[in-house]
């Protein structure tokens, strides 16, 4: 396990671990609430430039599994709460999972 940064705030924490098999993001209260307000394409945007500001994620790990978390973010939570994208590296897109910190 490669832990890029993290900072934990009280909203919850905020940084990017690289694992052998997969990805996990984790966005405070703050970056929940920028991608619900921005929508899929709005908050594709904010996840990129999130994820862009810790270095960027193993190319793997493509634009469309941004979207599909982004997407899914959107469609299942209606307030901002801190959260965990989990991306793995095999079927990034369809193997996205959002849950709670």
């Amino acid at each position: 396990m490669h832990i890029k940064t993290a900072s934990k705030s009280e909203e919850g924490k905020r940084g990017i671990k690289v694992y052998w098999n997969h990805v996990e993001i984790y966005l405070t209260k703050t970056d929940v609430n920028a991608i619900l307000k921005g929508g899929v394409s709005g908050g594709t945007a904010a996840l990129g430039a999130l994820i862009g500001s810790y270095g960027g994620i193993p190319g793997a790990i493509g634009g469309a599994a941004i979207g599909a978390a982004a997407a899914t973010i959107i469609n299942e939570y209606i307030d901002a709460v801190p959260l965990v994208i989990y991306i793995p590296y095999l079927n990034p897109t369809t193997g996205v999972r959002v849950y709670k910190q």
